[in-house]
C-alpha cells in the first residue's frame, strides 16, 4: 500500500510539470527560464520519466 502511495506521488509530480512548468523555478532551480523551449523540452522528458516510473510493478 505504501509503495502505491509513493507511486501516485511520483506520477503527480510528473503530471504537475506539464500543468505548471513555472513551479520548477521554486523547486530548486532558481532563475529558471520557464519560457525557454530548451527548458520546456527537458522538463517534458523529466515529466514523462516520472510518470512512467511512478506505477508500482505489481
Amino acid at each position: 500500500m505504501f509503495a502505491g502511495l509513493i507511486g501516485v506521488g511520483i506520477i503527480f509530480m510528473g503530471a504537475y510539470a506539464f500543468w505548471a512548468p513555472q513551479a520548477a523555478a521554486g523547486f530548486g532551480i532558481p532563475d529558471t527560464p520557464v519560457k525557454d523551449p530548451n527548458f520546456q523540452a527537458w522538463l517534458s522528458v523529466k515529466a514523462v520519466r516520472d510518470i512512467a516510473s511512478g506505477p508500482p510493478p505489481w
